[in-house]
């Protein structure tokens, strides 16, 4: 790499230094550069001030005096000055470094091999979901970088203590830079840490200095979005919360709940090992066994072979970005595009003296984003195509140069208009953009005498990425190099993507109002000419419509390069139209919910679901049932939809995982009021299986009826549907009622013809 794997800042004695982990070590060096930021006033008497000749980023017109403001140590500086006054006082000085030091990078850069300790774990379980206090960890498997897999077993399922010393001795043995895992940031460490716990056994043994590792919960927008695992000297990387949440493909292609399998599946990975419910319910059956071997062999070589793809890309974004590696691994949205923003504020004598939603609090909160909805809802049988602008808002960054240094709001007027575009004799392009949302019209100002270097920085990924989306036209999606270049392009989208993010994120210390209303609002206006001129447009998108016209390609991009040249009056046209074809397409009425049929890259009909009253996130898995075997039927056949529907009303046909639920259950006395599903399981379960709920976990449920109205009832891996003769009926078959519905079949449902028109009557 060119890049170290890890950099702690350290306070000594009162003094800042440097911890650069690389090569399977650190060095600590006292830092060259210490904590900072900056003031238009004399600050405290226990820092360094130094007068500098730079520029505020929104009160541009400030001529006074502004101070370098510089402490001994990041605990001095956060304790010493507070918000007002002082600008540029929450960038930590890791960030510093990372952006204005590139040569301290390339010094302590992890040239070595980075390793990888590739690991996983199954749990004892015994019908309900693994809890660490009560159940063992029975195997772990592990495997660094491309050597042989190992796999080591518990001889029984209530006693891991050897088996944990086992992998801890091995970690010792190999002394891994990154450990590797699918979903560990949820499951695998919080159950070792506890394992370790009950065992008496020290968790500071899976550090390389010996510190203890900490779990950190990251909150979005006030609630826990997922846990990110810290340990001193090493990596983490969760396969599952860093890439494949990110990866755009998958938001198609692959099912909702992405398990590694599938997932694995879907990446080409043969031979893959699954158990049925009933074992896994039941993992106590197998402890010690050849079965359970094979088993994490099989999801060992999942963990590797997605490592595999995904690994590299966080390589190069590192290398790109000029951060260490473990900080691209948990890298926030906005710490990719900040740091370069900070990088070339430094070089311009640009301090940030606001955030986003600090200098225009109005527009940050308010602002308008992209058009979508769906003008023409229905079933169309034979075809459809969708005309999707390439990488929509990245190609506005260019076309525009758009770019703090060159684009400001101008002016915010009360009387609204049509949008239109002017650019002056002195190449100063001014757009006036109609905001809804606050009935306001925005006018930018954007300066075409200089590069903007965001526009600059997409334009080469841009190009690199093109290049790379032509190299896969020639692989065969069976070559193995073809899912590593492929994620690498996709790679290079998310990086440009969180460029245009940030530019309207309320908390950027770097962003830019006026660049996310000039590309929100610029896209608005030329998505809206495009369906004026295709005349057919079924439903549109941010970055696209789903026509049912005759227009080619070709004549669409004509039109689109004519219009943009002459009516923004820019150098350069870079939004282009590509065309995607489907078989056939379901449209509600509303937003972004639809059913597609496309090929996939095996050649086969592939089924995509989006939006969420489609996808029944809430409801039990007979409604998903529905709309993925009836919806199918629907869009490929022209068969009578009756034969299809009607085993959905067959009670005898229905499996207790078509209509269970599951939810989390904690101890009874752990309810306060009345009676909720969790309390009513949880009493269920103590009294049939004589052992009290001591801790928090998942369990299975349906809904009853009785003399005394709707309950629920526990289900686990030894019932069978014909243990609850007293099910909901009604319920489930309203659930039936509510995906055709969904679907517009509710012509179909059995008693109620007649009540809605048939699709094709739309």
């Amino acid at each position: 790499m060119q890049v170290p794997l890890k950099l702690d800042t350290v306070t000594n004695g009162g003094s800042q230094y440097l911890k650069f982990w690389y090569n399977g070590g650190y060095d600590y060096i006292k830092s060259p550069i210490l904590p900072y930021c900056y003031s238009k006033q004399v600050p405290p008497s226990n820092a360094k001030v130094t007068e500098v000749d730079k520029t505020l980023l929104y009160d541009n017109e400030y001529s006074g005096t502004l101070y370098k403001v510089e402490f001994g140590n990041e605990y001095d500086l956060r304790e010493s000055v507070g918000n007002e006054g002082y600008f540029e006082t929450r960038i930590p000085l890791k960030n510093r470094v990372f952006t204005s030091m590139p040569e301290l990078l390339e010094k302590y850069a992890n040239t070595d091999d980075v390793k990888l300790l590739k690991f996983d774990i199954e749990t004892d379980s015994y019908l309900t979901f693994p809890n660490p206090k009560e159940n063992a960890i029975i195997a772990i498997g592990i495997q660094l970088n491309d050597e042989a897999i190992e796999i080591k077993m518990a001889e029984s399922h209530d006693d891991d203590f050897e088996l944990l010393w086992w992998f801890i001795h091995k970690i010792k043995d190999l002394d891994p830079d990154v450990y590797v895992q699918y979903n560990g940031n949820f499951f695998d460490w919080p159950y070792i840490f506890e394992r370790c716990r009950q065992n008496r056994i020290s968790i500071t043994e899976f550090s390389r200095d010996k510190s203890e590792p900490f779990v950190k919960e990251v909150l979005v927008q006030g609630k826990k979005d997922h846990n990110e695992i810290y340990f001193g000297g090493r990596s983490n990387y969760d396969i599952y919360i860093r890439s494949v949440l990110k990866d755009q493909y998958l938001f198609k292609a692959s099912p909702k709940n992405k398990q590694m399998k599938k997932i694995a599946k879907l990446y080409k990975l043969d031979n893959i090992i699954e158990e049925p419910p009933e074992v896994m319910s039941n993992m106590r059956s197998i402890v010690n066994t050849e079965q359970l071997y094979n088993y994490l062999y099989s999801d060992m070589r999942c963990t590797t072979h997605l490592a595999n793809i995904y690994f590299p890309a966080i390589v190069g974004m590192a290398e790109q970005v000029k951060i260490t590696l473990d900080d691209c691994i948990n890298a926030s949205p906005s710490l990719l595009p900040e740091s370069l923003f900070s990088r070339e504020f430094g070089n311009r004598d640009i301090v940030s003296d606001a955030t986003v939603g600090e200098a225009y609090p109005e527009l940050a909160e308010n602002k308008q984003g992209a058009l979508v909805g769906c003008y023409q809802p229905g079933l169309y049988k034979y075809g459809i195509r969708k005309l999707d602008v390439q990488s929509y808002y990245p190609n506005l960054i260019r076309t525009l140069n758009l770019c703090p240094t060159t684009t400001r709001i101008y002016d915010v007027r009360e009387e609204m208009e049509e949008f239109n575009a002017q650019m002056t004799d002195d190449n100063f392009l001014y757009l006036s953009i109609p905001d809804n949302k606050m009935e306001k019209q925005i006018i930018i100002e954007i300066d075409f005498n200089k590069r903007g270097f965001t526009s600059q920085f997409v334009d080469e990924n841009m190009e690199a990425r093109l290049e790379m989306k032509k190299k896969l036209k020639e692989l065969s999606p069976s070559d193995p190099e073809y899912a590593l270049l492929d994620v690498n392009q996709l790679n290079l989208k998310v990086i440009m993507n969180s460029v245009t993010g940030y530019f309207g994120m309320k908390y950027a210390k770097f962003g830019s109002i006026a660049c996310y209303i000039a590309i929100t609002g610029t896209g608005r206006y030329l998505i809206q000419k495009l369906i004026d001129y295709v005349d057919s447009c079924i439903a549109l998108d941010t970055d696209g419509i789903v026509v049912n016209s005759n227009e080619t390609v070709e004549e669409v991009n004509e039109w689109m390069s004519k219009h943009v040249t002459e009516c923004l009056q820019v150098p350069r046209n870079y939004i282009i139209l590509e065309e995607e074809t489907y078989k056939s397409a379901y449209f509600r009425d509303g937003s972004k919910q639809y059913l597609m049929i496309e090929e996939n890259k095996d050649g086969e009909d592939e089924l995509v679901i989006h939006g969420i009253s489609l996808k029944g996130s809430n409801l039990p898995q007979l409604y998903s049932n529905i709309i993925e075997k009836v919806g199918f039927k629907m869009l490929t056949t022209d068969d009578d939809l009756t034969q299809y529907i009607e085993p959905f009303y067959d009670t005898k046909q229905w499996s207790l995982n078509d209509i269970k639920k599951n939810t989390k259950v904690r101890p009874p006395d752990e309810y306060k009021t009345g009676s909720p599903i969790g309390k009513q399981l949880a009493l269920q379960y103590e009294e049939r299986f004589g052992s009290p709920i001591t801790n928090e976990t998942k369990m299975g449920y349906v809904k009853i009826r009785t003399k005394h109205g709707s309950q629920y009832r526990l289900v686990t891996i030894l019932d069978k549907i014909d243990d609850y003769p007293e099910l909901d009926i009604d319920y489930y078959k309203n659930t039936v009622d509510n995906a055709l519905e969904r679907l517009s079949l509710a012509h179909l449902i059995p008693g109620k013809k007649g009540q809605q028109a048939s699709l094709f009557n739309f």
